[in-house]
């Protein structure tokens, strides 16, 4: 028995140790407006009082997190490392847990993943560059302004009264339960999007993508290019 206890302690000995995610607080001022940037992981939450927690593989990656405050809007980033040494590995992921009573405007362009609970304001403003993603889970609102440039992806649910939509390069605005009473899409390229529409749509296409309009709006199509456009098919 004594012998087999010593095996089995030197073979738990042996085991690999489980690496542990570092994690850094900040103390952080509310925030209405963030930006965020490089491929940093965001987990936004409303309805709560300013809070920020970064997780990730390491202390000295975790340093390198900058949360700077411009008047109401909050911006993030990961600074590069220093160029002395030989250390060119690239940066391990960073997931950063960000919380303010009220977040309206919106502009992600970096590579990594944002999440947003709810889109707050009357008028709010979303902005999407680079190859992220960005999910946003409710809006409400009078009148949505809402662009992206390169091929990331966007996906919202909830309800707009009049929403402005402008998409260029690869961009990807996949969202079936946004329901918008009046709607102004203008594409450009190969991109493509999804979106339910109650009362109007018009729309501007110079691109080869894909457009579906779910709804039976009153459809203006203007196109000078070869995208598959399916807008109240039964009008």
């Amino acid at each position: 028995m004594r012998l087999l206890s010593i095996v089995l302690l030197a073979a738990v000995l042996l085991l690999p140790a489980v690496a542990q995610a570092a994690e850094r607080q900040f103390s952080l001022f509310g925030f209405e407006d963030i930006r965020i940037g490089n491929g940093v992981n965001v987990i936004l939450t409303s309805g709560k009082g300013p809070s920020a927690r970064a997780e990730g593989e390491t202390r000295e990656l975790l340093d390198r997190v900058s949360l700077q405050k411009n008047g109401k809007q909050l911006i993030v980033a990961v600074r590069p490392k220093s160029l002395n040494g030989d250390n060119y590995d690239g940066d391990g992921p960073v997931t950063l847990y960000l919380s303010s009573y009220a977040i309206s405007n919106i502009s992600h362009l970096g590579s990594g993943r944002v999440t947003l609970d709810k889109l707050s304001g009357r008028t709010p403003r979303v902005r999407l560059g680079g190859f992220g993603t960005l999910q946003i889970d409710a809006v409400d609102a009078d009148r949505l302004d809402l662009a992206m440039t390169g091929g990331g992806q966007v996906t919202m649910a909830g309800k707009v009264r009049d929403a402005r939509i402008e998409l260029q390069g690869a961009s990807m605005f996949e969202s079936p339960e946004l329901t918008v009473e009046k709607l102004t899409l203008i594409q450009r390229g190969p991109a493509s999007s999804q979106i339910e529409v109650t009362r109007e749509a018009i729309i501007t296409n110079n691109g080869t993508g894909r457009i579906n309009i779910g709804g039976r709006p009153n459809c203006t199509v203007r196109t000078d290019g070869a995208a598959n456009i399916v807008c109240n098919p039964d009008r």
